[in-house]
């Protein structure tokens, strides 16, 4: 069955996708913070499509396990 290929796939991989996932949110959150604080608020707002983006394919993820 193709998407349990994919899902084992996606599985092994998951010690090198985690952590990157982990950092993604992590740098961009910040970022998004501190530009919010400097009034920046359209480069925040990019940092925050970054989380929102990241939030997503975990949610995505863990739709498909």
């Amino acid at each position: 069955d193709r998407r349990r290929l994919l899902l084992r796939g996606l599985t092994q991989s998951l010690p090198e996708i985690l952590p990157l996932l982990y950092t993604l949110l992590e740098r961009h959150f910040v970022a998004a913070l501190n530009e919010a604080g400097r009034k920046q608020t359209d480069i925040a707002k990019l940092h925050a499509a970054a989380v929102t983006a990241t939030l997503n394919a975990v949610i995505a993820y863990a739709e498909w396990a």
